[in-house]
């Protein structure tokens, strides 16, 4: 991890993802974050996030919020989620990104230097931002018809048809600004 001062927490909503969890939390534990809150929105006699990921939950990286069985007023769990993790997590951490479980955010390297998040986050041309958005580069299914024990980022090799979804964005906000939440 960078010796930046900068905190950045993840956030997402999960369900039935107990197949490909670990890449996940690996895949952002490599770019820097500093914890990992997850959502668990599994029905209430499902899979266990758990059972796949303790090391990674017991030493405080995860955090496990239960919304198991949830569901929201309008059927928009994954809003509410959001909402709370901001509401708990808003005084533990500077950043918070907002992702799915299938979702790989990938930092450039500067002059050939991989970067973490806190890193990228620390630059100057960050400093007066509120938020970072970033266009989905979306795969398509890959023509895959079985299940493969292989990782996602190895499994989806194919762009989907639009390959670059200009419009639809996944988020990182900067906190202790005024946000309209609701």
């Amino acid at each position: 991890n960078s010796k930046s001062k900068t905190k950045v927490c993840l956030c997402c909503a999960a369900k039935k993802e107990n197949l490909y969890i670990s890449e996940f939390i690996n895949h952002y534990k490599n770019l820097g974050y500093n914890n990992i809150i997850i959502y668990d929105n599994n029905d209430i006699d499902g899979e266990r996030f758990e059972e796949v990921i303790p090391d990674d939950i017991n030493s405080g990286f995860v955090k496990m919020m239960n919304f198991r069985g949830y569901r929201g007023k309008k059927d928009d769990t994954q809003l509410d989620a959001y909402y709370d993790c901001y509401q708990r997590y808003n005084s533990k951490c500077n950043w918070i990104s907002f992702f799915d479980i299938d979702e790989f955010l990938y930092i450039n390297p500067i002059n050939g230097t991989n970067l973490t998040i806190q890193e990228m986050l620390d630059r100057p041309a960050y400093n007066h931002c509120e938020s970072v958005k970033i266009n989905w580069k979306s795969y398509s299914d890959s023509e895959l018809l079985y299940y493969e024990n292989k990782p996602v980022t190895q499994r989806f090799t194919k762009l989907s048809k639009f390959g670059y979804e200009f419009g639809n964005v996944k988020s990182t906000i900067r906190i202790n600004i005024s946000y309209n939440l609701r």
